[in-house]
């Protein structure tokens, strides 16, 4: 392989790593901004959660038919509900 083959070769091979490394950090950064997504909807979920008076949840208990709602603190209205 005369000289310039050689060095041209080993130019495609380093293109070609720096595409894949590339390619690597776009993933690598997409994974991280799908799993800030899941954190910020668990987040908004949470805020929700926080939004609701304990007189709506004692409606939504009332409704599904959960007794005893109406002496139960808002934790364990919250998981009565979600069970």
């Amino acid at each position: 392989m005369p000289h310039s083959d050689f060095t041209g070769f080993f130019i495609e091979e380093e293109r070609k790593r720096k595409q894949e490394r590339e390619a690597n950090v776009k993933r690598q950064a997409e994974q991280r901004n799908t799993e800030g997504q899941e954190v910020e909807t668990e987040q908004e979920e949470q805020e929700e959660e926080q939004e609701v008076t304990l007189d709506e949840l004692k409606e939504q208990a009332k409704e599904k038919g959960i007794k005893g709602y109406a002496n139960m603190k808002e934790e364990t209205l919250i998981e009565r509900l979600k069970g």
